[in-house]
């Protein structure tokens, strides 16, 4: 009798916890961006309470929530303690606040078409979501970018880029070339090595031009 307590018990517990209510996003926007608004509203769709903190002085807010420069987009949120940078998906956050990772928070650089709140018919640019830290220190969480495969022709890690001989991209409309490309951060070339055979995987940069969110060894 005791055990059929115990189990009782511990379903009402499981079902208490999962009948939590997710935390409040306090979001800081300019009071003239209509796709702040629109992610807003994603989020409220997906069960998040969205309290909105109009401002003209959007830089002061990321300063003071030691966003990086380069991951910057247009608003900021913090949602518990965690710092949202731009048009993250709920399902990220949602997974943030489940896995609690020892991260500043998470940013989706720039104002990439297709992500949550800035949907444009018939297009669909990749994006990464990444992490970052209070050292200004970055990583993919999860992609939402082109997965491209090609052959390495040449490493310089110093600068950042790398020559990449690559397939065709329909997605965007490139044709099979051989071309130098950016890294979003140096160190993913530390193990990439001429003639070596990977995939990458690009991303539009706060600039607007394609950059490698990450690169691996081809399987």
């Amino acid at each position: 009798m005791k055990s059929w307590f115990a189990a009782l018990a511990i379903l009402a517990a499981a079902g208490a916890s999962a009948a939590e209510p997710l935390p409040e996003v306090v979001m800081y926007k300019d009071p003239n961006c209509g796709c702040c608004g629109a992610w807003a509203e994603r989020l409220e769709a997906e069960g998040f309470r969205v309290k909105t903190v109009p401002t003209t002085d959007m830089a002061s807010v990321k300063k003071r929530f030691a966003v990086p420069q380069r991951l910057t987009s247009c608003h900021t949120a913090k949602v518990g303690n965690y710092v949202i940078e731009g048009h993250v998906p709920a399902s990220a956050i949602k997974r943030l606040l489940r896995e609690k990772p020892a991260v500043a928070g998470l940013s989706v650089p720039g104002m990439p078409a297709g992500s949550p709140g800035m949907e444009v018919p018939g297009r669909r640019d990749p994006y990464d979501v990444v992490t970052f830290d209070k050292g200004g220190r970055s990583a993919v969480y999860e992609s939402h970018g082109l997965a491209v495969f090609g052959v390495v022709k040449k490493v310089d890690a110093a600068a950042g880029v790398v020559k990449l001989a690559h397939e065709p991209i329909p997605a965007i409309k490139w044709p099979a070339m051989t071309m130098d490309m950016k890294v979003q951060d140096a160190r993913a070339l530390a193990n990439i090595k001429p003639e070596q055979k990977v995939n990458f995987f690009l991303v539009k940069g706060a600039d607007g031009q394609y950059v490698i969110s990450r690169i691996e060894a081809a399987k």
